[in-house]
């Protein structure tokens, strides 16, 4: 014969010692697709490194670089809670922060350009004289018009076009505000050269 009765311990004299948020991607294309996610992991601890069960976290994106839903998630037995992040489409450092009993921790996500979708070539001066040099620049954007970052772009006169005799041949990368850029020098005929870049 024999009788039972369920003791249930709740965490309410457990003291939070750390708070460790994770995000699981920690680069994303901005983009602003439902697709461009990344599951941000919040790890509470009690003061002797312990999981505490059913702290409730509070998830916050600070840089305005994205989202992230829910709001608030309670820690299950292993101590962790979960939200998403999702990417809007400006690039930049997302920071996702997570706070339960004052004490927070933040985990970041890079936001990097997407697919190149328009290349701007310009030159600074366009009109020079014989053996003069001119900076031949190409700005490169995706479609939310950030910048490419290190993008290889390849510079040359068009063949057949080179009404000055000039020659360019060239592959650059791009800086971090999405520009490549080369040297022209024009060839010792007058003439028009079409300077074409290619990423």
């Amino acid at each position: 014969l024999s009788g039972t009765d369920t003791v249930t311990v709740n965490n309410s004299g457990v003291t939070v010692g750390s708070v460790s948020a994770v995000a699981q991607t920690t680069s994303l294309v901005a983009d602003g697709a439902t697709t461009s996610t990344s599951v941000v992991e919040a790890t509470v601890l009690d003061t002797n490194g312990q999981p505490v069960e059913g702290a409730t976290v509070t998830f916050a994106e600070a840089t305005g670089l994205g989202s992230v839903a829910p709001l608030t998630a309670t820690t299950g037995s292993n101590g962790k809670a979960l939200t998403v992040f999702t990417a809007g489409t400006t690039t930049g450092a997302a920071s996702i922060s997570a706070t339960t009993s004052g004490i927070s921790s933040t985990a970041n996500v890079s936001l990097v350009a997407g697919t190149v979708t328009n290349i701007a070539v310009a030159a600074s001066p366009d009109t020079l004289s014989v053996g003069d040099s001119a900076q031949i620049s190409a700005t490169l954007i995706d479609g939310n018009a950030n910048p490419v970052v290190g993008e290889n772009v390849t510079f040359i006169i068009n063949p057949g076009q080179s009404g000055s005799g000039a020659a360019l041949n060239v592959t650059v990368t791009t800086n971090n505000l999405g520009v490549a850029t080369a040297a022209y020098t024009a060839g010792d005929g007058a003439g028009s050269d079409i300077i074409t870049a290619t990423a």
